[in-house]
């Protein structure tokens, strides 16, 4: 079979074919139609012989072609039956066409289809490795037709039948690598140029001939220069013809129109030795396969024509690139690939002005409503007039992709280094923590002349924090004050430095040994590399032990920020920085936020998509424009929820951090140290020694039984113009008993059940912070029993935390206070939940009932730590300059109170552990939204503010119910909005919590109009303009430079310098302020918080932007410049258009204008108009 498919090779495209009509004449076999051969090796059919084939192991894209004695008919062949081909398996009929071959008319060829989908990838008539029927009908054997025919009418005598498998891949219809000719159209010439060989040829009759491929009339001169192409018509289309059947996928993707290899770019200075100053020209690429000639013509159409040659000594160039990855359907790369050029026509052009006649403000064809804030003519027409607010957009857009997560934080944040205790040493080796400046935190198990190391991470940290904190042993680490020390997840230690930002950078944990030690995060040390903070002897002389090792993330190595740098995290950079607007021109890698303030030009956020703020600082997000929350999105601010605690952990509880502006948790009571007691730390501890029950106090120096406090409002913010501090915070729940015993025979506050001698006596429930509303109190249950001894089981409730000193205005009479009224303080997020108090139940003496004091001895003293608060609710100020269409969900909740871990520690034979206290949960933040028009979904949860749940008590045997830590209180909902397309009744159906008798949730909601915003940041507004295109094939503007008399770029202001005198002045042109004209007077910066004096923000300020359209802009306020987009060679925002001319090929621009009405000159600004830009297209 080897020769058969060589022999396929050779025979398998014939050449093109007649579809239309057959020609008659020449052939042989007088006037008798028989079958002579075929490209399958058939036998002669002469006197009606049957033919049988003698190859039957074709190739998939093989074209069958049958010679005939006798011209053959075409119209025959349109009958399916006459010349047959059927898939053997199901009988179908593969799809394809039945041609005359045009080079020798007794030919009859069947050609299978050929086809490409959305990707370019072919498909063919003929399935691989299937078999295939092929049968012409012959009346010599007494077939029933129809019958293929000669053109005189002669029926076909032999019969051929035959089976073929197409099992031999592909086979090139046009034997070698394919080459290919690139037409345009020149001025002056009759027809398309070939600008490989720009020399005219004539035929008669102007037929193409191989050695006259593309003829012109006679007398034809095609224009060149150095012999290329030139004055190619600006409103060419491009061919390229290959003389092959191409692998569409690798020529053009016929889903998008454009070609993965092939480019065609604009040379900006002509010269085909530098490659920096090319462009990509825009447009759209076609392509048809042409079956019956063997070849393949792909078209490109420039999206608005091609750009002039220019006005320079060197002619702008076109620049085609076919390349190796452009093939054929058996793979060969095109034999003439590379780069070539044309020249096209050169169109002179004047001075423009952009936009046409200036912008008058009469119409908004110019407007981009995304991304403005400000009266664009709208209430009075012709002037640009300040809006309600909005911010600058100085951070450009803000996409946020479906089902994405994006953090962003409001202020420096900690460097953070992790590392987690997998198990204690299991003999007298050191569990060591170092730090690169040489501090180091010892444990050694069982010496207490350094430090216990304890069951679980959390002894372990307190027994640490108690060893530094003694004053005997804090001397011999003076370094550590440079740090603070915290339990995450009751594994993980973790270090950060006291103050935020600092030692961000080479902070290194280390551990030893590496099996009761992870470094969560960072590097290793390299293998066998001595680590230069060992202080262990080399082992055996030689390299240290190995440490766990890592360094600590963020502080000044993390932006503040989700626009970060990307060299630092990649992953939370949402925006352009080239969209930045700045004081300066430079173009600016990332800006850093530490206020909070996030002020973007639009914002879209995605379905599923997550918004994370997190620090202290309250976010304020403005979208200049148009601010779109999917449905399905979510912005998270809600304080944190507390899980379960063991009460056997020395330290309380930690309470949960509030969310932004919100408050903390109260710590809960830590156990009671009972180092400097003679008697209760030689209580014995029941066996097993590897998990005894704790049975004798804890060392715990500086324990503190009482649970704390959380923080008030707006957390360490404080609340309101005077930063009052502490305002609505959760109480924590009071030690119980209020004297704890101190020796095994002083038995204080102790009190016992008469049937035991054993304590029933827990500490109080931490009560629920309050915003709009009290918290609630903080309740322990115990038995009911009367106890034996000096005070109850159950200690008194916990108050709730009270909203009356937060001074909220009446519900039905909001103020600033319920407004949330950021520039006086009052957007702040909840409350924190109190702490629950320590306690000692299950202490008890030896005695029995009857007789449990005196004479007998405390013989058991456990001691328990309390549950913390949860956090409280963050806030959050959401701002749309022009439309806020909301649909997703804000999560201000309070954060829940910690609960009872009931066995706990686990691995202990009893859980002597399950007996923490609950805290009280957070009060819920604060959601401020305002827009000129505030659309919000109707799904319900959209805007929760709902207090956090307090957490749960232990199950004490014989008590009526578990203690309960307060819930917290519900925080507040400010929604302002000018259109009524937000109701309070409508506003209260997609709020959490609802008010079941007041359809309005006056308590905690409250709707108003917005009002025009005069405070620093709120008072920003602006107008931008869509990108401004300039009519007219040119490759680039030239902007004008300031010339005395003939600014590049000015615009008239409407100025009131004096009551009632309303005056239309020139920007740049009118020396009205003692001389200097306003932007002079004024100059032209914003108030970004980076000015430094003598540095003044002004009234307002003008940008300009540049870019380069690569095809025509559908949507001009929104060009798309993603790789496959029409636009590219985005410049920075700058102050003059001129400084764009540094930029390549800008050849449309945009504008800004930014209003400030906070400052004091805003009021004499009653309008801009006739903003016009200057410049020469070329």
């Amino acid at each position: 079979m080897k020769q058969a498919s060589r022999l396929l090779l050779a025979a398998g495209f014939l050449g093109p074919a007649l579809v239309l009509s057959a020609c008659s004449g020449g052939g042989s076999g007088g006037s008798v139609m028989f079958i002579q051969s075929c490209t399958l090796g058939c036998s002669n059919g002469e006197n009606g012989s049957q033919v049988s084939c003698g190859i039957i192991n074709t190739f998939q894209n093989q074209d069958i072609s049958i010679s005939f004695s006798q011209p053959v008919s075409l119209a025959s062949l349109a009958v399916n039956n006459s010349f047959q081909v059927v898939d053997t398996v199901s009988g179908s009929l593969p799809a394809g066409t039945r041609l005359v071959d045009l080079n020798n008319p007794n030919r009859a060829i069947f050609r299978p289809r050929l086809a490409f989908d959305a990707q370019g990838n072919p498909s063919f008539g003929f399935s691989s490795t299937s078999s295939y029927q092929i049968r012409i009908p012959g009346t010599t054997q007494g077939d029933a037709g129809p019958f293929v025919t000669s053109v005189e009418g002669q029926q076909n005598q032999s019969r051929l039948l035959c089976t073929i498998t197409t099992d031999q891949g592909l086979i090139d219809p046009v034997p070698g690598a394919p080459s290919v000719d690139i037409l345009v159209d020149v001025v002056g010439v009759a027809n398309p140029v070939a600008i490989d060989n720009p020399v005219a040829c004539s035929t008669p009759g102007g037929v193409a001939t191989a050695n006259c491929p593309f003829p012109q009339p006679p007398g034809t001169v095609i224009p060149t220069e150095n012999g290329r192409v030139i004055d190619a018509k600006t409103a060419t289309q491009i061919k390229l013809i290959f003389n092959d059947l191409m692998n569409i996928g690798t020529v053009v993707l016929p889903s998008t129109g454009q070609s993965p290899f092939i480019t065609i770019k604009t040379d900006a200075d002509g010269d085909l030795n530098t490659t920096t100053d090319r462009d990509i020209v825009g447009g759209t690429y076609e392509f048809f396969p042409d079956q019956a000639s063997l070849k393949t013509i792909l078209t490109f159409t420039p999206s608005g024509g091609l750009p002039s040659a220019g006005s320079g000594a060197n002619k702008r160039l076109i620049v085609i690139d076919v390349p190796a990855g452009v093939r054929d359907l058996a793979g060969n790369s095109v034999a003439n690939l590379g780069v070539r050029a044309f020249a096209p026509q050169v169109i002179q052009f004047g001075e423009v002005t952009i936009p046409s006649g200036g912008e008058q403000f009469t119409t908004t064809s110019n407007l981009d409503q995304l991304r403005s804030s400000a009266d664009w003519g709208e209430s009075q027409l012709g002037r640009l007039k300040p809006g309600s607010g909005g911010g600058t957009g100085r951070l450009g857009d803000l996409t946020v992709p479906p089902n994405s997560t994006l953090t962003f934080y409001t202020e420096p944040q900690f460097a953070v280094g992790r590392m987690r205790v997998l198990l204690n040493p299991p003999d007298n080796r050191k569990f060591t923590v170092s730090f690169n400046n040489g501090t180091h935190l010892r444990i050694r198990r069982n010496e207490t002349s350094e430090i216990f190391t304890g069951d679980s991470i959390a002894d372990t940290v307190s027994n640490i924090l108690n060893y530094v904190s003694d004053p005997a042993h804090h001397v011999a680490f003076p370094e550590l004050a440079q740090f603070t020390f915290d339990i995450e997840n009751g594994d993980t230690l973790i270090v950060r430095p006291v103050n935020a930002g600092v030692a961000g950078n080479g902070v290194r944990l280390n551990g030893y040994p590496e099996d009761v030690v992870q470094v969560v995060g960072g590097a290793n040390f390299p293998v066998n590399a001595p680590n230069p903070l060992d202080t262990n002897p080399p082992a055996g002389g030689g390299l240290s032990v190995q440490y766990a090792s890592g360094a600590t993330a963020g502080g000044v190595d993390h932006a503040a920020f989700g626009l970060a740098n990307p060299s630092l995290d990649p992953n939370i950079i949402p925006v352009e920085p080239r969209n930045f607007i700045t004081n300066g021109s430079a173009l600016q890698d990332y800006i850093t936020i530490t206020s909070g303030v996030f002020e973007f030009a639009s914002i879209d956020v995605g379905l599923n998509a997550t918004l994370r703020f997190v620090g202290r600082n309250v976010p304020r997000v403005f979208a200049r424009g148009r601010m779109k929350v999917a449905d399905t999105a979510q912005l998270l601010i809600a304080g944190a929820d507390l899980g379960a605690h063991g009460s056997e952990g020395p330290q309380g509880q930690r309470g949960a951090l509030g969310g932004p502006g919100g408050g903390n948790g109260g710590r809960g009571g830590d156990r009671p140290d009972t180092s400097t007691s003679a008697t209760i730390p030689n209580i014995p501890n029941p066996p097993p020694a590897a998990n005894p029950i704790d049975n004798n106090g804890v060392l715990n120096i500086g324990g503190i039984p009482d649970g704390r406090d959380g923080q008030g409002v707006g957390g360490a913010l404080g609340y309101g113009p005077g930063a009052t501090a502490g305002l609505g915070r959760g109480l924590g729940g009071v030690r119980w008993p209020a004297q704890f015993p101190v020796e095994t025979n002083a038995f204080a506050g102790l009190s016992v059940l008469a049937s035991n001698c054993d304590s029933r006596q827990l500490g109080a429930s931490g009560s629920g912070a309050a915003y709009a509303l009290d918290g609630d109190v903080g309740v322990a249950r115990s038995v009911p029993d009367v106890p034996v001894g000096p005070v109850a089981f159950t200690p008194p409730d916990t108050n709730a935390g009270d909203a009356t000193p937060i001074g909220l205005e009446p519900a039905g009479a909001p103020g600033d206070k319920r407004a949330l009224k950021p520039s006086q303080g009052y957007l702040r997020g909840g409350a924190g939940g109190g702490g629950a108090g320590a306690h000692i139940y299950d202490t008890g003496t030896a005695g029995t009932s009857g007789a449990c004091f005196a004479p007998l001895t405390i013989n058991v003293y456990r001691s328990h730590s309390g549950g913390g608060g949860g956090g409280g609710g963050g806030a959050i100020q959401l701002v749309a300059g022009r439309f806020a269409d909301f649909g997703g969900r804000i999560d201000a909740s309070g954060g829940n109170g910690g609960s009872v871990k009931p066995n706990s520690p686990s691995q202990a034979a009893l859980p002597y552990g399950g007996f923490a206290q609950p805290g009280g949960g957070g009060s819920g933040g604060g959601i401020l939204i305002q827009s000129p028009v505030v659309s919000l979904s109707t799904l319900p949860n959209r805007l929760m503010i709902g207090g956090g749940a307090g957490g749960v008590g232990p199950t004490i045997a014989g008590a009526t119910g578990v203690s309960s830590g307060g819930s917290g209180g519900p925080g507040l909902v400010r929604i302002e909005d000018n259109s009524g397309a937000t109701t309070a009744t409508s506003a209260a159906a997609v709020t959490t919590p609802t008010d079941p008798i007041d359809p309005t949730s006056a308590n905690w909601l409250s709707v108003a109009p917005w009002s025009v915003q005069t405070s620093p940041i709120e008072g920003y507004s602006a107008a931008q303009s869509c990108w401004l295109v300039t009519p007219g094939n040119f490759f680039s503007l030239a902007f004008d430079s300031d010339a005395p008399n003939d600014l590049g770029w000015d615009m008239d202001l409407f100025l009131e310098q004096t009551p009632g005198n309303v005056a239309l002045v020139g920007y740049r042109s009118g020396a009205v302020f003692a001389g200097l004209t306003p932007q002079e007077h004024w100059g032209n910066l914003i108030d970004d918080g980076t000015l430094v004096p003598p540095q003044a923000s002004a009234p307002l300020a003008v940008r300009f932007q540049g870019a380069r359209a690569t095809g025509t802009l559908a949507d001009p306020c929104n060009a798309d410049f993603t790789p496959a987009g029409n636009a590219t060679a985005l410049t920075p925002w700058v102050f003059h258009p001129d400084e764009l001319n540094a930029y390549v090929s800008v050849n449309i621009v945009r504008w800004q204008i930014l209003f400030d009405a906070s400052h004091p000159a805003a009021a004499m600004i009653r309008g801009v108009t006739n903003l016009r830009i200057e410049a020469h297209p070329d």
